[in-house]
């Protein structure tokens, strides 16, 4: 443990021969006491005569020495019987950057290093900041001892407003250095470079019409590892938090909910436990904490409060119980959520879509969601990425989805939709590039309107109940690169307009009552994309073969009236045994496309 030092005043006076360590009289009671004691591998300085050029503190692997101009009284009187101390010790970060390397400055000899003695600096920043105590070894203590030979001539006696900000945010960023091991950062740039401003390092944005105030940190993708320290509290001009897929932990930090003037907070895909604060302002419009290790909670009802809010990724978290629908009806500007990868109950509000009008992504799947999807969804007009795959909603596919002329990507797959398709109306989606209705109870046929998805890039209806004959017109979808149709009750031949799928990678048609030939036009297709063709190509017991086929890559025997040697489709459907391996690799985890960060 650190030893502890008695709380003081600026330390008077000179070292008293044949002592290792000074002793010092307190001139003053402080109103609180830091936790400082000396070590005994700390350069001492001579009061010796000015140093002829500023230190340099920072990503460089010299240490700096300070040489102060007269011995360090800092103005104050000892008292009679107060021992003298030692003169001011010298700031060592504890490591060197090893980032991008930043070049030894050539810098005149002022601003001079300020002469405040390390105790000076401690007592200032535990009664002016969020800071308790400093003990030696922390992030706070090496952050109090950069501050000490800082090159910016900043002082903690009697600081002008503009330096009290500045100290404030050095102190901050640089408690931030040491918290999160910056010297293996990707890039540190000038970080801890006493001759450069705070705002001219690496990341750190600032308001040049405010006195170069902090109010940018677009850290993520950084390669921080660590906690953050809560005196980031200080930065109180802060407008972006963006900490995102780096490997930060601990748990999620409460002081946010202090800075008011925040508008993004983006801290997804890192290691945070804990609960959401309650935010207590309504600046914040993206909140984003995908991807962490939350403990189980539900979806905080208190969100519901942030008016101005776009963006609210949840997604790949421990949420727990009903998303509260109607707590968020005020949030008419949402145009993102993401509460996917959670274990989410109860069912979609009735009315949501009546209050979501903005809405252009909603990722809800792989959660518990039961009941029907509402009809009010015909309202998201600007809809562009649907998810509610993978739950447990039922009954039949609102005809209301025709309304959504800007869906690109839908997924209802693993549910327990039921009913025909035809009246979905599906073929208004213009903009429609991948359809995902695999593993439901779908029936009915496909509708030969579906022919006009001209940038339809995915077509799933595997695993449903759909019956008559596979439409030629979805020979007309240029871009369509995946077909899947596998078990279902299709009747009638392969249509030779696929043929022209030239795009086409992957096409599977076992598992129905399809017969005659595969035709040599889709054969042809290997001279293009082709790398995938299955259907049931192999004889039954009584050597009868359904769909003769002699390029396909993979020959099955799964026909609905035949007797086969064995019937993939009920162990998928009926959750007998595990999918086999290579069909595990094609069930493939629908994630969130992330928005362009900054958009």
């Amino acid at each position: 443990a650190a030893p502890t030092a008695a709380p003081t005043a600026a330390p008077t006076g000179n070292p008293t021969p044949g002592t290792d360590e000074p002793t010092v009289s307190p001139t003053s009671s402080p109103t609180k006491s830091p936790v400082v004691g000396p070590t005994t591998d700390e350069p001492t300085v001579s009061p010796t005569s000015s140093p002829t050029k500023s230190p340099v503190v920072g990503p460089t692997t010299d240490e700096p020495t300070t040489v102060p101009t007269s011995s360090p009284t800092d103005g104050d009187t000892a008292s009679p019987t107060a021992a003298p101390t030692a003169p001011p010790v010298t700031a060592n970060p504890t490591s060197s950057p090893t980032g991008e390397p930043t070049p030894t400055p050539t810098v005149s000899p002022t601003p001079q290093p300020t002469t405040a003695p390390l105790q000076a600096w401690t007592d200032f920043l535990i009664s002016e900041t969020v800071t308790t105590e400093i003990i030696e070894g922390t992030s706070q203590y090496s952050a109090a001892r950069f501050l000490q030979v800082d090159g910016q001539g900043l002082t903690p006696i009697d600081p002008t407003d503009e330096e009290f900000v500045r100290i404030k945010q050095r102190y901050a960023l640089s408690a931030l250095y040491y918290s999160t091991d910056g010297n293996n950062w990707i890039s540190n740039s000038d970080w801890l470079n006493s001759s450069v401003h705070e705002c001219d390092w690496k990341y750190v944005g600032c308001d040049d019409e405010f006195n170069n105030i902090v109010d940018s940190l677009p850290l993520y993708d950084n390669d921080l590892f660590g906690d953050l320290p809560s005196e980031l509290v200080e930065l109180v001009d802060l407008e972006v938090f963006s900490f995102y897929k780096n490997s930060i932990v601990g748990t999620f930090p409460q002081w946010l909910n202090q800075l008011e003037k925040l508008e993004v907070i983006e801290v997804g895909d890192n290691d945070f436990s804990g609960v959401l604060p309650d935010f207590s302002y309504d600046t914040l419009s993206v909140f984003s904490a995908y991807d962490n290790k939350l403990d189980v909670q539900p979806v905080p009802s208190s969100l519901g409060q942030l008016t101005k809010l776009r963006v609210l990724e949840l997604d790949s978290n421990q949420f727990t119980g009903p998303i509260p629908f109607e707590s968020f009806t005020k949030l008419n500007g949402l145009e993102v959520l993401t509460l996917n990868d959670n274990n989410l109950t109860g069912t979609i509000g009735e009315h949501f879509g009546d209050s979501w009008t903005s809405l252009e992504t909603m990722w809800l799947q792989n959660n518990d969601i039961t009941g029907e999807i509402p009809l009010s969804i015909g309202n998201l007009t600007k809809m562009e990425e649907l998810g509610l795959d993978d739950n447990e909603l039922s009954g039949f596919i609102p005809t209301e989805f025709g309304s959504l002329i800007n869906m690109e990507r839908l997924s209802l797959n693993g549910n327990f939709l039921s009913g025909d398709i035809w009246s979905c109306n599906f073929h208004n989606m213009n903009n429609l590039t991948d359809l995902w209705l695999q593993l439901n109870f779908l029936s009915g046929y496909i509708p030969s309107e579906w022919g006009t998805l001209a940038e339809l890039d995915e077509l799933r209806l595997d695993d449903n109940g759909f019956n008559e004959t596979i439409p030629p017109e979805l020979g007309n979808l240029p871009e369509l690169d995946v077909l899947r149709l596998e078990y279902n009750a299709f009747t009638g031949t392969i249509p030779t307009t696929f043929g022209t799928l030239f795009d086409l990678e992957d096409f599977r048609i076992q598992g129905n009552n399809v017969t005659g030939t595969m035709p040599s036009q889709v054969c042809d297709l290997y001279d293009y994309e082709l790398g995938r063709l299955e259907a049931d190509c192999l004889a039954d017991f009584d050597g009868f073969v359904e769909l003769e086929c002699d390029c396909c890559t993979e020959c099955l025997c799964t026909g609905l009236n035949f007797d086969c040697p064995f019937d993939r489709r009920s162990r998928r459907r009926m959750g007998g045994e595990e999918m086999p391996a290579e069909e595990e690799d094609d069930e493939v985890e629908r994630r969130p496309r992330r928005r362009e960060r900054g958009a």
